[in-house]
């Protein structure tokens, strides 16, 4: 191998290498769902604000193929609320021409909708038991169901160490949703602070 070959091997490596936790949940996400749009939507619709350890899970191929549900879960909300159906474009026509419209398309969506997670501590347990995965699946659940009648929906989640039970918040915009709970046990009939106040800002 000449020294440009090698050069050109150590860029190569290095570039690969200096791929954040961020673009690698993104990159599985998409190897998850054969989808560019699911891809994209992790990349810049979703926020986790978590330790070292827990994105070393989430940003594996096991991480994406539990956010990857998320992601679908936002596809299906878009296209409820403006009718633009990512999934179908992607799937008919070339990728060199659907993907930038696809991208556009949800770079203009994260004006309408944004997820943040927070899981307090280096760790986290990124499966189905996990009470951030319940937070979230409920609330993104239910505004999948009775979607804000403001056509927007920015939802935090937090999964506190030292919280004893769920408080839900509802911005007076309609479109703001805020849940805070515990991290380590799940308290008692929780669900039902968080459904019934977003159908009530909903379009029914």
């Amino acid at each position: 191998m000449n020294k440009l070959s090698i050069v050109a091997a150590s860029v190569l490596v290095s570039s690969l290498a200096a791929a954040s936790p961020e673009e690698d949940l993104a990159f599985y996400v998409g190897k998850a769902t054969g989808s560019h749009s699911a891809e994209r939507a992790t990349a810049k619709l979703f926020t986790f604000k978590v330790g070292k350890a827990c994105w070393e899970k989430l940003g594996s191929k096991d991480g994406g193929a539990h956010i990857a549900t998320y992601a679908r879960w936002t596809q299906r909300l878009e296209k409820k609320v403006t009718e633009n159906d990512w999934d179908h474009i992607e799937s008919h026509g070339k990728k060199d021409a659907v993907n930038p419209m696809i991208d556009k398309m949800v770079d203009e969506y994260a004006g309408s909708f944004h997820l943040t997670v927070e899981i307090e501590g280096d760790d986290c347990d990124i499966s189905g038991s996990a009470m951030w995965v319940k937070y979230v699946s409920a609330a993104m659940g239910q505004i999948m169901k009775t979607p804000p009648k403001t056509g927007k929906a920015f939802v935090t989640i937090k999964a506190a160490a030292k919280a004893k039970d769920v408080t839900f918040e509802v911005g007076k915009d309609g479109s703001t949703f805020t849940l805070v709970g515990p991290r380590d046990f799940e308290p008692t009939n929780w669900p039902s602070k968080v459904e019934p106040k977003i159908e009530q800002v909903s379009k029914r």
